[in-house]
């Protein structure tokens, strides 16, 4: 589920309208969609910074918050980049515009962090000449642009499938490792790639602290 805001990319009426069909409990969302187009923008409600005891650090707030029946609350963040405060207060679900290394996917999947990839980037389809110069291939040539603020399939069958039926798994990964994500996350003690190595290690059985040769590609685990 994408995006934060950049460059005009406008993701995140998509995915209220994908929480909103999935019919799910959750929190945040643009409570004026249906009242006009996207050339005016739209409100955002955000949810609260905390969840119980559970409360992200400063101001610091999450595009949704999303309730699963047996493996509680999930934070949903919708964007660009990764953005590590944000990281924490129960089990994750992120999304983004473009594509993502499979290295991160594979580093945040054995964490509890569930990523979804937007194959497009979203514009307002209130300015269609901004379409028009954001694809033509003198200009920035950006051919995978739509003009629309609907989710599509893979988004739809993402928040209102997928995501109901892997978080019980990920939120045992996610409490397996919150030690590594609050002191990477939350603390920053650590840099990322400091992170993902022992994430790695740690899925192989090895000594975290220490380093030892890599595996055989043979011996690798089938993640």
């Amino acid at each position: 589920m994408p995006t934060g805001v950049n460059n005009g990319l406008i993701c995140l009426p998509a995915s209220t309208h994908a929480i909103l069909a999935a019919e799910c409990d959750f929190l945040g969302r643009y409570r004026d969609l249906d009242d006009h187009d996207d050339s005016t923008p739209y409100s955002k409600e955000e949810p609260p910074s905390h969840i119980s005891a559970r409360a992200l650090p400063g101001d610091l707030k999450l595009d949704f918050h999303y309730r699963h029946d047996t493996a509680g609350w999930a934070g949903l963040e919708c964007k660009n980049i990764r953005d590590r405060p944000r990281e924490r207060a129960g089990c994750s679900a992120g999304g983004r515009s473009g594509r993502i290394h499979p290295s991160t996917v594979f580093v945040f999947g054995k964490c509890g962090l569930i990523v979804h990839q937007h194959y497009n980037q979203l514009v307002p389809s209130a300015d269609p000449d901004l379409t028009a110069d954001l694809k033509h291939k003198d200009r920035m040539g950006f051919f995978d642009i739509r003009a629309t603020n609907e989710p599509d399939a893979r988004l739809q069958k993402f928040v209102a499938e997928n995501l109901p039926k892997i978080m019980p798994e990920m939120r045992e990964r996610w409490n397996a490792h919150t030690d590594l994500i609050e002191r990477y996350a939350v603390d920053q003690e650590m840099t990322y790639q400091e992170f993902a190595g022992r994430v790695a290690r740690r899925a192989r059985g090895q000594n975290e602290d220490g380093f030892e040769p890599e595996p055989d590609p043979d011996d690798y685990l089938d993640f």
